[in-house]
This record gives structure tokens, sequence and C-alpha cells, in this order.
């Protein structure tokens, strides 16, 4: 399950999202670098973290 698409996300050309599920609750998130990243940028990558670190609901 994948709790942050990237379609949540606002598109940033210098931001890859990847989402990698394996059993639940496990869901990684990887941000890959193809660019300097900007502070609004880091920013929008920790609450992509943050989202995939909220309670499950199972």
């Amino acid at each position: 399950m994948v709790l942050a698409s990237a379609a949540e996300l606002a598109p940033h050309p210098g931001i890859q999202y990847h989402h990698i599920t394996d059993a639940p609750p496990v869901t990684v998130a990887i941000v890959h670098r193809r660019q300097d990243l900007r502070p609004a940028t880091l920013a929008l990558a920790a609450w992509a973290v943050a989202v995939s670190e909220r309670p499950r609901p199972w």
C-alpha cells in the first residue's frame, strides 16, 4: 500500500518519486537527486517521509 502517491506531491523537476511496497506495513519512498535541491524541495521530501511513517490502519 502506497500512502503518498506521486499525484499527492507537487511535481518538481529535481525529484523523482519511487514507491517500493513490500509486505504491509512496509512502504518506502526513495527520492533520487537529479539536480541541486532547494529548501522547498527538501521540505517536500521530508513531508513524503513523514507521510510514509504515519500509523497504518491495520
